[in-house]
């Protein structure tokens, strides 16, 4: 059977999440971000749009996803997504960053050449 790959990366980020819920991380997720460039990315895939939805639905971690240009009234970077598009941008737009606080504890770039796997989760998470 063969995913597309938004269903790739939904599939990738509910493991992710589930993984990282039960136990799987001695830092407590706080946030997630998923960082995109609007104009060179098309948007957020359904996918992630959905497991940052349960995420917050959750209410036990802060997901959002945003423009790599977001910016507040004042001209900068919200406060909140700071550490997260630096992150990102540093890894390659887009990306998923997880934060415990202020320390990001893993960073999953995401491109239509190199889409997500669960594969690479599991390595970048030692699992």
């Amino acid at each position: 059977m063969k995913f597309g790959y938004m269903q790739q990366i939904g599939f990738v980020l509910i493991l992710f999440v589930l993984w990282r819920s039960n136990g799987g991380v001695s830092a407590e997720i706080t946030q997630v971000t998923y960082v995109h460039e609007k104009d060179q990315s098309g948007g957020v895939p359904p996918g992630v749009q959905f497991v940052l939805r349960k995420m917050n639905d959750a209410g036990k971690i802060s997901a959002a996803a945003i423009e790599d240009d977001t910016e507040d009234a004042t001209g900068q970077t919200p406060p909140q997504y700071k550490i997260a598009v630096n992150a990102a941008k540093e890894a390659g737009l887009p990306s998923l960053v997880v934060q415990a606080g202020e320390k990001v504890v893993e960073v999953l770039a995401d491109t239509k050449e190199n889409p997500l796997t669960e594969e690479q989760v599991r390595e970048a998470t030692g699992q």
